[in-house]
């Protein structure tokens, strides 16, 4: 599956959720990482919220 983030774009390796409620947030974050073929490297993000995030190529289902 495709993915875009931050203007990076490649296949999605992991999304991972954090859970931040010990530190008072009540946000959804996610830990990404996009692995880019063209250059052959992994890009890693923390605290990312899904509706920043660009998912094409696939299906995506998110339980609660």
């Amino acid at each position: 599956m495709q993915v875009t983030y931050n203007g990076f774009t490649g296949e999605l390796v992991k999304l991972e959720r954090e859970d931040l409620r010990a530190f008072g947030m009540k946000d959804r974050v996610y830990n990404l990482s996009i692995y880019d073929s063209e250059k052959q490297v992994t890009h890693s993000f923390t605290g990312v919220k899904l509706e920043d995030v660009k998912f094409s190529g696939g299906v995506v289902s998110f339980g609660g």
